[in-house]
Order: structure tokens, then sequence, then C-alpha cells
């Protein structure tokens, strides 16, 4: 089929095929409601110049003065359409003439807009406005009904507004009364047989996604790997002034199109589908050719389905007559969804867009987390599948009855708790899953619902574009449990693991800028949470990073304006990628950051590092990982009415940078008590907990894995042999299949404890038996504050219930600064050690010498940020000093981005300034040149 024919297939819309609504209108504009968008733009001295509608709903303007007086009204129409249209119009007028330059009534067509500088804007060349004329009176009194064909298609120009100019032509009262007056076009929603004629073609190029000879998933077009880099660029055409020719050596380049409805968190994409029977094709051709760096670069979109467009809602509401809610559970919602993914692969089918290879779906977030719709259990539908499913789950009331310990309830009648009201912890924050009942069931199903929705529209793609088409969720990544700044839930842990199994799924993408930008403090590398995940089932993990320099100058505080600190933001940024992810590194281009010379050759630099370290045999080489459960929210109650706060004035004299916003006690329990991962010196690992092999590591550390069944327990007993050491933080084995018991956290640590109820806060004071383990004397608190930028902060939070160490065999290296009760300790068994810390944090040193012990490799006994695999160790250092490298064998090193060779060695000896970002190449300068 030919593409004009496909974009400018002209139909009157009577039946709306795709969201199922009768009578769809292609009207652009109603004059009888554009009334209150009428203002005056000129009026002579002397002349008196109004309008009002009338009972019939036209509207008249009038004027009174001497012969010759003239008045000029104006009525914006906000419409970048392209097609062919019309105006029907039905108008009169009375003791009126026309001006010799314009007639009563017409249309303003404007020449579009160009940028020349940031500061200033000009027509397209050779372009003028164009006027269509639609009314001229020629007497005292005149009257006509009629149609004016115009167009838009040849894109340059775009409809401005109308303009009503009168002049008397005697000393009465002069009028024109518009009757009717509409805008309408020419849909080009293409027909079902040119849909499917253009799904029908056949893709010039053969995408698929396989694991390389290091066992990492990647991308291979014609059986070609792609880059591990790619560019995302803005489509707000002020930001893309960086020429292509700046961006070259990107394999893969990244867009979005907003196919709902505007979206405050992407201002910068405007909605294509404007109209039940258009779509801003054009919009979508522009958007692509700005997106690519070059020619025979490939194109990954993002398509946004946040919110619907304001003519769904109206149709919706029309043919329903109520209001409508925007839910997944909605199936008209679904039907549009599915129309925007089924109209947008078939254009780049039918327009030869060939490197288009994949298709990412962001339905809602906060930031880029992947939300549910905010009313989606408001939908009369969601009750009703939620019966269904517990139906499916229980298969009779009695079985109901029994899991809820309730005997007066059916299937049929009950209800989903609101997720605000959701479970309170029994025990403190712990809730089991047995006693929580339509609780836990309403959480369940929450997230199982969320994850079909998603999971059916992935399908979808698979079969509209024959399985030639990547699909991927952005956000999703709920593993890094950072949407914790209010006592909340995060629902997407749970719906995450279902996706990751989804045979429809191909590709995960997580914001980087989720990690601490500030210099030298933070967390960094967080996509480890999920790289693992995500490898070990054979699919891509994506990481993207904002190059916006301006909203790093809020993190930068005090070198809010140094050009430099942002470069080692980027760098620390993609050493963490490049040694964890599996997959691409995106960097969205920004106007504040695109232009600078610096930032280009830096990302360049990137570019050449990711090529050439796809050549090398590169594994992690890990013996440590931390175990994650991802259903962490379905034990543990966050209590809405308890958000932690401090008095700001506890913050008067403390240094700018350590301040930031309230945040809830989980935001401290989940995120930033991960902030020892990268300062142990190691190369680690991030897995599930059903995921774990025990026999792949010397040590691991359990993170909040409060749940352990009989097989998880399985899984960790088998651990426990070969001189290996088992880490268990605070309420780890809490929860068991039966009952909340400190006996469960026993079983695993093999540590008799005990169990308090109160609150405490999670500060540790050293034992005189900590200085014997680590061979030097310690005084810092080895606890909480440790982990935070905010000491102050930290005084606040406290945790229940809390455990103290009675275990008479064990050896006692830290007790509670509140109550002095034995924290922590260490068991050594004849095969095996354990290690118990009451505190979820635990200090990077005393981590390191635990680990150790075990027989693993440590690189470094600093406390910077550490990544490191069997090709690379990546470093970036908090403070000015001297740091000392131990490898595994003598090796010269080669800084990547200072071009250093530094002579071979087993223990290297550098200075390093600080707050700035290394990344060493383990071997000679020569072999990474011959790469």
């Amino acid at each position: 089929m030919d593409l004009k024919l496909f974009c400018q297939v002209k139909i009157f819309i009577t039946i709306f095929v795709a969201c199922g609504v009768a009578g769809a209108s292609n009207l652009l504009f109603d004059f009888q409601e554009s009334n209150q968008n009428i203002s005056r733009v000129y009026k002579a001295d002397s002349t008196d110049a109004s309008f009002f509608k009338k009972a019939d709903n036209s509207i008249e303007f009038e004027i009174t003065g001497d012969f010759g007086s003239r008045a000029t009204w104006f009525i914006p129409i906000d419409s970048t359409i392209v097609s062919d249209c019309k105006i029907h119009f039905e108008v009169s007028s009375m003791n009126i003439k026309s001006a010799k330059t314009n007639p009563n009534l017409f249309l303003m067509l404007d020449a579009k807009r160009v940028s020349v500088n940031s500061e200033q804007k000009e027509p397209a060349a050779n372009l003028r406005p164009i006027t269509i004329p639609i009314y001229s009176a020629e007497g005292e009194k005149d009257s006509v009904i009629g149609r004016i064909p115009f167009s838009t298609l040849e894109k340059n120009h775009i409809i401005k507004g109308l303009y009503v100019d009168m002049v008397l032509s005697n000393s009465r009262i002069g009028k024109l009364r518009i009757s009717k007056l509409q805008l309408s076009f020419l849909g080009n929603i293409p027909t079902h047989e040119a849909i499917n004629e253009s799904l029908a073609k056949e893709s010039s190029a053969n995408v698929e996604v396989r694991s390389d000879k290091n066992g990492f998933p990647g991308i291979y077009i014609d059986n070609k790997s792609l880059s591990r880099l790619g560019a995302w660029k803005s489509a707000n055409k002020s930001e893309n002034k960086t020429s292509p020719n700046k961006l070259k050596g990107y394999d893969i380049n990244r867009m979005v199109l907003n196919f709902g409805a505007y979206n405050e968190k992407f201002p910068d994409y405007k909605p294509v589908w404007n109209y039940p029977d258009y779509i801003a094709y054009d919009y979508i051709d522009e958007s692509l050719v700005r997106c690519r760096t070059r020619p025979d670069s490939f194109i990954f979109v993002d398509v946004l389905l946040c919110a619907a467009p304001e003519w769904w809602f109206s149709l919706q509401k029309q043919k329903n007559n109520q209001p409508i809610v925007l839910s997944d559970l909605n199936p008209e919602w679904l039907d549009y969804c599915r129309s925007s993914l089924k109209y947008l692969i078939a254009y780049m089918r039918e327009s030869n867009y060939d490197n288009f290879i994949g298709c990412s779906l962001i339905t809602n977030m906060e930031g880029y987390g992947q939300q549910p719709y905010g009313q989606r259990d408001a939908h009369p539908n969601y009750q009703r599948s939620f019966q269904e499913w517990l139906k499916t789950k229980y298969g009779s009331d009695s079985e109901l009855q029994k899991a809820w310990k309730q005997d007066s309830i059916s299937i049929n009648s009950v209800s989903p708790v609101p997720k605000k009201r959701w479970v309170k912890g029994t025990i403190s924050a712990f809730i089991h899953p047995l006693i929580g009942g339509v609780d836990t069931d309403s959480y369940l199903f929450y997230n199982e619902s969320w994850a079909e929705f998603i999971m059916s529209l992935a399908h979808h793609i698979k079969i509209i574009s024959k399985q030639n088409c990547l699909t991927g969720i952005v956000g999703g990544s709920g593993l890094y449990m950072n949407q914790l700044w209010r006592n909340d839930y995060n629902l997407t842990g749970n719906t995450l693991v279902r996706l990751l199994e989804s045979k429809y799924i191909d590709y995960f993408d997580m914001a980087i800028d989720n990690t601490d930008s500030r210099v030298g403090y933070g967390v960094s590398g967080m996509e480890g949470l999920l790289a693992d995940a995500v490898k070990k089932r054979r699919k891509l993990f994506f990481v993207h990073d904002h190059a916006n320099l301006s909203r790093q100058n809020k993190l930068l505080s005090r070198q809010a304006n140094d050009i430099t600190h942002h470069i080692q933001i980027n760098r620390r940024n993609f050493v963490a990628n490049l040694i964890n992810s599996t997959s691409l590194y995106f960097i969205k281009y920004n106007i504040s950051t695109s232009d600078h010379s610096n930032l280009t050759a830096d990302f360049e630099t990137f570019q050449l590092i990711s090529a050439k370290a796809k050549k090398l045999n590169s594994t992690k080489q890990s013996e440590v990982a931390f175990i994650l459960d991802p259903d962490v929210f379905l034990n543990i109650a966050p209590d809405n009415d308890l958000p932690v706060e401090f008095d700001k004035n506890q913050l008067v004299n403390t240094d700018v940078r350590y301040q930031s916003r309230f945040a809830s006690s989980y935001f401290y329990l989940f995120q930033m008590a991960r902030i020892m991962w990268n300062r142990i010196g190691v190369p680690y690992d991030v897995v599930l907990i059903d995921d774990l092999n025990p026999d792949n590591y010397k040590s691991i550390i359990l993170f909040n894995t409060f749940y352990i069944n009989e097989p998880r327990l399985k899984r960790i007993n088998d651990f426990k042999n070969r001189n290996r050491t088992l880490i268990t933080l605070w309420a780890d084995g809490f929860i068991s299949d039966k009952y909340l018991s400190v006996k469960g956290v026993e079983s695993i640590s093999n540590i008799a404890l005990k169990m308090n109820p109160y609150e405490k806060r999670f500060f540790l004071k050293p034992h005189d038996n900590l200085r014997e383990f680590l061979d030097r004397n310690i005084t810092d608190n080895i606890g909480w504050p440790y982990a935070f930028r905010e000491p102050t902060r930290s005084m606040k939070v406290k945790f229940s219930p809390t455990f103290e160490v009675i275990d008479d065999d064990a050896t006692i290296l830290a007790t509670f600064l509140d109550g002095g009760e034995s924290a922590m300790a260490l068991k050594i068994f004849p095969e095996w050690r354990s290690f118990y810390s009451g505190s979820p944090f635990v200090n990077p040193e005393i981590m390191r010498q635990l680990v150790r012990n075990s027989g693993v490799h440590v690189y470094s006994n600093s406390n910077d940020l550490y990544f490191i695999n069997s090709n690379f160790i990546g470093i970036h250092t908090l403070e000015n000093g001297m740091r000392t490298i131990k490898l595994p064998v003598e090796s010269k090193l080669f800084e990547l981005f200072r071009k250093q060779e530094i002579p071979s060695q087993k223990t290297h000896y550098l200075e390093m300034e600080g707050a700035q970002t290394y990344l060493f190449f383990i071997g000679d300068k020569d072999v990474w040149d011959g790469l």
C-alpha cells in the first residue's frame, strides 16, 4: 500500500471502531462553543463594539458610530492538524461592509515558526500567513450558507484562528450574526483493510535477543550485535541543537510518543492522537527524524499511555452517561491502548521505518516507577474481576471462609480493600500473609491484575509485529524500592516478578537518576538490583541517564555551576552500568549539556569503551551476593499516619549538601541501608531469594528477606558449609509459613536471639571484641548513622521489633547504644560462619572482614564506591588521598578516562582526588588499544 494513501485515507467517521463508540466527530472547531475566547483586537475612536450570544445559540457582533467606523475581533483556534479541511458556515449581516484589505469573516493560517536562537523565533523562509475568506457583506442586508475547503497538508502552515472585521456602511447600528460556523477535517485513521495490509508487510531486518559469549543478553539485527550505548534525545526542538555528527557511534536511539493526554512528567511530548479520527502522523515523522543520530541507527519508541485524551473521556461519558474512571480494567481503555499500538506499528511498517525495533510501555509513573492508574480500583469491573480471581484461587465459599477466618462471607459478596486501608502490622510493622485475609488478597490481586494488563499489551505488540518488535517496560524496577518518601506501599516489586517471567516482555528499563547524584555522596549502581534477575531470564536490562545539568545544579549545591562535577557524575553512572548491567545505557541529551564540548567528548569516550568492552571475555566473578525478596511489601505494613519528620532548626548549622526533604522510615530501611554495597570493595551480585544457587558464592547477605518458607530455608541451609559466611540482618526470616517469630531469624542464623517489641534506634556501639576482629581499634558508631548523609535526621529513626543476641557461644561485636543489649555477633561453626546484626546497616569495614574470612578477594579497604568485574575496576572517590588496590594476580592498570598506564604490580598504591570517577582496565595499554 502506498505511503501517501496510508496517511491520507479520508473518511468521515460514522463508527469509531478503535474504542467502540458510535458517531465519533471529526469536528475541529465549533463557533457556538467559542464565545468565551473572543477578544477584540481593534476598535476605532468613538465606536462602540460588542458581541453577545442569543437564545438560539447564534452569536451577534454589533458596532455603532459614524460611517466607516471599524472594529475587529479574533477567535483563536489551537490546532496543528495536518489534513484536508472544510469550513461550514451560516452568516448574515446588516449595515456593514468589508474593509479594503480584509473580508468581514476570514480564517487565518499562520506560517510555522522555526527557532533561530534561544531568544527568538521567526517564520520559515518565504512563508507568509494565508487568509481564507469566509464572508464579505455586499449590501444593506445579506445572508449566506456554504462550505469552503482548505488544506494544511503541505505542513508549512497551521490554523491560527478566525477574524471578524466590521466596517459601518451608514450611521445606523451594524450587525453580523453567525448562526453556525464549524471547522471539520477529513480523518486519517486508516481502514481495517489498510491496517491489516500494512501489518502483513515483512520487516527487512530480523530482530532478536540472544546471549553473547559472556552470557550477557544482547540485541542482534540480522545476526549483528548492537552497541551497549544509546542516545535518547528530547522531543522539544529547542533542546536538539546537537548535530548528528556530534553523536557518532550510537547504534540505538530512543524517543517518546504520547498517545495519551498531556502529561506533566513528560512536558515536551505533545499528544499525537488528537481527535477520534485523526493521528498526527506528521509529528511522528518529525520526532523520528529528530531522534536519529545517523541514518542507519535503530529506534526504540516509548509509548505514553498514562492518561486518556479529553475526546476519549467525552465519548465514553456520552456513551455511558456517567463519570468515566481511567482503569486498565475498563475494556474501552484497553481497546484504546491496543489501538494506539496497532496504529503506530502499522504506520512504521507502511512507512518503511525498518529501523524501528522496540516498543516500550509507559502506562503511569511516579518519576519513572511503573505505578498503576490512580483510580483503577474505582472501576466497577475491579470488584467483579476480584471476585473471579478469588474463585480461581479458592474454588468455593468454604475455602475462602477458612482462609479469611470469616464464616459469613461468600465469593460473590466480598469487595477488595482500598489500598490506603491495607493491613497494619500484627507485630509492629510486620503482617503474616495468612492473617491478612482480605487485606493480603487485595494486595495480591492489585499487583497481579496490573501485571496482567501490561503483559496483555506486550502480547498485543508481539502479535501485530509478527514477533519482530522487542517489547519493554519503562520503570517497573520495583526491586530498588525507592518510592518511599511517604509511609506508603510500593506496589511494583510484586508486579515485577510476574513480568520477569512473561515471554512477551524482552527488556526492562530503569532511570539511573534514581541514584543519588550528589558528588561523593550516596548510592550508585543500583541497577544491579535488577540486572541479575533479568539476565537469568535471558532478557535485556536498560539504564537511562538524564544528562541534564540544570537538574544536577539543584543537587550539587556549592559546585552548582561546575561542569567538571557533572562530568564525574555521568562517569560514575556509566561505570556502574558498564560493570553491572546486562544491556544498554541510554543518555538523554538536553540543551543545557549537549553543546558542551567536554560532555560530548565524554559521551564519545563512553561509546568507545562500550564497543571495546564487548570484545572482552568479561564476567563479574562475584563471590558475594545480596539476597532480596521482591514480595517484601506483602509482609511489611507501612503506617500512613506516622511519617518521620524532624525539626528543621536542627539543620541550621549543617552543611547544605546534607539537607533533603522528609522521608518515611521505610526510605531508610530499604534504600539508604544499601549504601554499604558498593563500599565493600568486592564484585557482588544481587539475587532474588528464589533464584539463589548457594553453590555460587562464598558469602551471602540477606537484605530484608523477612519471609522464609521451607524451600527458601533449604537453599540457605545448603549454603552452610565449605568455610562460607552467612550474614543475617535485623528481621530476616522473621516470617515463616506458620508464624511471626524470632525463631524464624534463629533458624537462618543459628544464633539464639530475643525479640523486644518496643521501638529502638539502630545505633550500635563497638564491643571490645570488635577490636580483635578488625585488628584495630574502632570508635565510630557502626550502626545506623553511618549509613546516611543526614546524621541529624537518623537520630529520629526508630524501628520495632528489635532483636538482641543471647547466644553464649557467639562472640559479641557490638551493643545497642540505647539500652546496651547485645546487637551484633559472630558464631563460628565447624564448616561455616554466621554473622548477625540487629541493624540492617553494617559498617563496610566489618563487612569486608567478614567476606575476607570466607576467602573472598577484597580489592580495597577504602570506603569509596567500587564497581568491579574481571576486566575493570571502577572507583568513585569520596575524598583526596592514597588508595591501595590489591589485585588477585599481578597486572598493569590502564586508566581509561585519563589515558594513564600504571606499571605492573599485585598491590597498587594510587594517589586520587576526591569526588572523581576512575575506570581502570586490568591489563596493558597496548592490549586495550588493540581491541
